[in-house]
Parts: C-alpha cells; structure tokens; sequence
C-alpha cells in the first residue's frame, strides 16, 4: 500500500504567499482532491512553474471570505411534501 504524504502544518501555510494545491487543502479545509477540482474549474485562480502548480494566498482568502459572505438558503429534503401537497421525492 502507498503511503500519503501528510499535509503541510496550518501555521506554517498561512506564513506562505505562494501555496501548493494541499496548502489550498489545508487553508480551505477540504481534502487535496477537491483542492484540485477548486483550482481545475476557476474557483481559485492558479498558475504553473515548470511542472507545480502554485496559489496566491490571497485568492485562498478572497474565495473564503466569498463563501462566508454567502449564505444559501436552507435545502428542503426531497422527500418531504411541499406546502401544495406533491410528493417531492416520488415520481409520477
């Protein structure tokens, strides 16, 4: 079985301007594969030197503090009735 390699200590990230896709994980507190899929899709903005891909702290922070400023509404179940009366998790 391959071992993992740990991720890096909070403390030590947040001293850090250029971070790594598993200092993004760290920072966000997410797991390196959905770090990665952040970085792949645009959500944080990234760049490559030679092969590494690297993070500006700041874009970490500008996309949490986006997040915290956005509250979604609450979710319904979906298998909960609406106020009409349909069965929201049943099918016809």
């Amino acid at each position: 079985m391959a071992k993992t390699k740990p991720l890096p200590n909070p403390e030590e990230v947040r001293k850090k301007e250029t971070l790594s896709p598993e200092d993004v994980a760290v920072l966000v507190g997410c797991g390196r594969t959905m770090a990665y899929m952040l970085l792949a899709d645009g959500s944080i903005p990234s760049f490559t030197v030679g092969r590494l891909r690297r993070v500006r702290r700041v874009d970490v922070e500008r996309f949490i503090e986006a997040r915290i400023g956005t509250r979604s509404a609450p979710t319904r179940d979906r298998h909960t009735r609406s106020d009409d009366g349909d069965d929201q998790g049943e099918r016809p």
